[in-house]
Order: structure tokens, then C-alpha cells, then sequence
């Protein structure tokens, strides 16, 4: 999937780094660092593993301990403290909390910062949130069909309800005006997925 295509690409949400650059070198800050936020995901480790294998290369390491509270950033190589951290992002306009993932079992609501706040997700990415609600449903039904084992029944809201359940209202009027658009992101998604793990595994 080409992501120039995709719509949030499309509407400036998403830049590319190149443009992140350009942009910054524009507003005459010459001073550029780039940063890897490890998390502990699989995509993480293989930018770690290519930075220390010297394919790519980070000024900075910022580790994201999402096991602790709160102690969860630390810019390593400055020996910087978690307040210090912190102070960093909040004085340079970066996001200070955990995740902007819109599926983060780390999102809350709104009286809990953590994560994002659903509410947050729901008023401005009401798309992101049918998909959060999507996935949140695909997760129980792959555990009950035995496909997966794991030693509880996941849920994406800390109340361990279903999304669509604790937000109805919500959902049902993002359901009634982007629900189209999540039947398209399925299908596109479904055919890739289907064409690169399936018919290509096939020939």
C-alpha cells in the first residue's frame, strides 16, 4: 500500500521524514536529531538491531518503559532523569504521554493520563476509533475460536467491556458516518494481506 495515498498522508496528518526535515530546516532550526522511541514491539527491535548493526543511524535511544508508572521515558545516552524527561517533550511541544496508538491498552478516559484518551480518539479520529472498536472485537473472537491461547480474555477498555459497549452512543454515530469508510479500509486491507501472505506464499 502506498502510503502518499493514504488520507491522512493526503490531509497533512502524515509526513514523511524528508518533509519533517525540510519543514524544520525552513522554520531555521539547522539542529536536527533523529530518535528512535523503543517501546519493546517487534518493530522497535529491528530499528534497534539495524542502528547497532550500523544499517541506520539514531543520535538518540528513547526507551519507553510502558511497565512502569511513572517512570516510563529515559533518554539514556544524557543520563537524563524521568522529570527531566518529561520537561524535555512538554518544553519542545512533543505528546507527554505514552502512546498515540489508537488500539494502546494504555488509553484511559479522560481522568486517567496515561495514554490517549478515548474520548480524545473518538473526537478526533472517530475513524481510528471503529477500528480500535474492530479490533477489540477480532481479539475475543480469535481467543474463544482456539486459533490463539492466552490466559484471559483481552479487552481494549480498562473496564474490560467491550469498546462499542462503553461508548455506544459514540459508536453507533461514528458507525452511521464513517462506517463505509471502515468497510473500505477492511477490504484494502483484507486484499493485501490476502495477496502478500497467501497468494504470493502460494506461487
Amino acid at each position: 500500500m502506498d502510503y502518499t495515498q493514504h488520507k491522512k498522508y493526503l490531509t497533512g496528518k502524515f509526513k514523511s521524514k524528508q518533509e519533517i526535515i525540510d519543514k524544520l530546516k525552513a522554520e531555521g532550526k539547522d539542529d536536527i536529531y533523529h530518535v528512535l522511541s523503543f517501546g519493546g514491539g517487534t518493530q522497535s527491535a529491528h530499528l534497534l538491531e539495524d542502528h547497532l548493526q550500523g544499517k541506520i543511524h539514531y543520535d538518540y535511544i528513547v526507551f519507553s518503559d510502558t511497565g512502569a508508572e511513572p517512570e516510563f521515558i529515559h533518554i539514556v545516552e544524557q543520563g537524563l532523569t524521568t522529570k527531566d524527561s518529561i520537561k524535555f517533550l512538554a518544553a519542545n511541544g512533543f505528546p507527554g504521554k505514552r502512546s498515540r496508538c489508537y488500539f494502546c491498552s494504555f488509553n484511559c478516559s479522560s481522568n486517567k493520563a496515561i495514554g490517549m484518551d478515548w474520548e480524545e480518539i473518538i473526537r478526533d479520529e472517530p475513524l481510528s476509533f471503529l477500528k480500535a472498536c474492530y479490533f477489540d472485537r477480532r481479539l475475543r473472537e480469535v481467543i474463544r475460536s482456539g486459533e490463539k491461547r492466552l490466559n484471559s480474555i483481552p479487552y481494549f477498555h480498562y473496564s474490560r467491556q467491550p469498546l462499542k459497549k462503553v461508548f455506544k452512543k459514540e459508536y453507533e454515530l461514528a458507525t452511521e458516518l464513517y462506517g463505509n469508510e471502515l468497510n473500505k479500509w477492511l477490504k484494502e486491507w483484507s486484499n493485501y494481506i490476502t495477496h502478500k501472505y497467501i497468494v504470493n506464499k502460494e506461487r
